[in-house]
């Protein structure tokens, strides 16, 4: 069942939280997206463009950005915890 969406925990929440702190951080989020998933980025770029209202679609975008995210920080957590998990019983 590795193909699952992960289930995002509130540690990994509290950690982006952290990492937002720059003015630029979306824009280099998307920049970021656009190099490694592009059709992500393609298809939230065009729903953005869509919407008439430019707050909205800014809102839009930076809402897909923050899911994408949650969901990659906690796969990489995930796998880290695989990657390093060990048994106390032996």
């Amino acid at each position: 069942m590795d193909d699952l969406l992960p289930f995002v925990k509130s540690e990994i929440c509290c950690a982006l939280r952290e990492e937002i702190e720059s003015e630029c951080y979306w824009q280099d989020q998307f920049r970021r997206l656009q190099n490694e998933n592009p059709c992500i980025a393609q298809v939230i770029a065009r729903f953005a463009t869509a919407l008439e209202n430019e707050d909205i679609a800014q809102s839009v975008t930076i809402g897909a950005i923050l899911v994408y995210r949650l969901l990659e920080s906690q796969a990489e957590a995930n796998r880290m915890e695989d990657e390093f998990k060990f048994d106390l019983r032996e």
